[in-house]
């Protein structure tokens, strides 16, 4: 039987390092040491009023009914597996399909791809999530700033759960109203000009995610054999244009009067004047390469 799930969330934890274990305490002791973190995280969950769908490999699938039990239920992860094999946790609120004693649908895929994300021993959430969540957990939210998840169109802009004691008395990042209006007028002032050749592009906040690779969807086409079909992007995060690679030969970056910085799988911001170059260093391949100049 099918039916659609409304106003729900989707939670994945991953244990992060268990193939390490398997390779130092061997497969016995290593597979009764995962079925057992397994067990105790499907137990929080279930103690946050939460429903484990299914376990996958080290990863638990489950679905809670409110933004706030998922936060509960993260935080209680974390903190109940804090020193045994770190866990990755990623959460989104949506609709899902319910069908055969599984769940489906893209606010599954999100959260899937949220917690492949998330660093060890990290929450992340979605915005669209943080806004369903009660003004005392909100406080726990620090904001991360739009990425990429693979496999979407769009940025998402993510946001980091504090679960640490130490964390929670940190500043909090997360304001319901949004940025306050000095920042938002300056951040609606910023541009990034990009120059490829005869090319010239002029971008705001609002034109982000700005993509390049070789692929023939790319905002910026750079047809060349170093450079991956989705190549890199930028986007704005905290006031700042961020250029972000995921390649396979990774971006190059030379600030105005600075030294060529290597990204791969990494991001960096782009402040005043310079050159990126895909694929190759800028010193042997001028022909992938694009200047910039940010006005902030």
């Amino acid at each position: 039987m099918t039916e659609e799930l409304k106003g729900g969330v989707t939670l994945f934890a991953d244990l992060a390092g268990s193939t390490a274990l398997y390779e130092s305490l061997g497969d016995v002791a290593a597979s009764h040491a995962v079925r057992s973190q397994l067990a105790q995280i499907s137990s929080r969950i279930e103690d946050s009023a939460g429903k484990v769908v299914k376990t996958i490999g080290d990863a638990v699938h489950a679905w809670l009914p409110t933004a706030d039990a998922a936060a509960s239920a993260a935080i209680s992860i974390q903190r109940t597996c804090h020193g045994a094999l770190p866990v990755r946790v990623g959460f989104h609120y949506g609709e899902a399909v319910h069908e055969h004693a599984d769940i489906f649908g893209d606010t599954v895929n999100v959260a899937a791809r949220l917690a492949a994300t998330a660093r060890a021993g990290e929450i992340l959430t979605s915005r669209e999530t943080v806004f369903r969540l009660s003004p005392g957990s909100r406080v726990l939210m620090r904001e991360v700033g739009p990425e990429r998840l693979k496999g979407k169109a769009q940025a998402m802009h993510l946001f980091q759960v504090l679960w640490e004691e130490n964390e929670t008395d940190v500043t909090r990042a997360f304001r319901a109203g949004g940025a306050s209006p000095e920042r938002q007028f300056l951040s609606e002032q910023s541009v990034l000009k990009l120059s490829f050749g005869r090319r010239k592009a002029t971008l705001t906040r609002h034109a982000l995610p700005y993509t390049f690779g070789r692929d023939r969807s790319s905002s910026l086409r750079v047809d060349s054999d170093r450079v991956s079909r989705d190549h890199a992007h930028v986007e704005f995060r905290h006031g700042k244009f961020v250029l972000v690679d995921h390649s396979t030969n990774g971006t190059f970056v030379t600030p105005e009067g600075g030294r060529e910085v290597w990204l791969q799988r990494e991001s960096m911001p782009l402040l005043g004047s310079g050159v990126f170059s895909l694929g190759g260093s800028a010193l042997q391949h001028r022909d992938v390469c694009i200047q910039y100049l940010a006005e902030l």
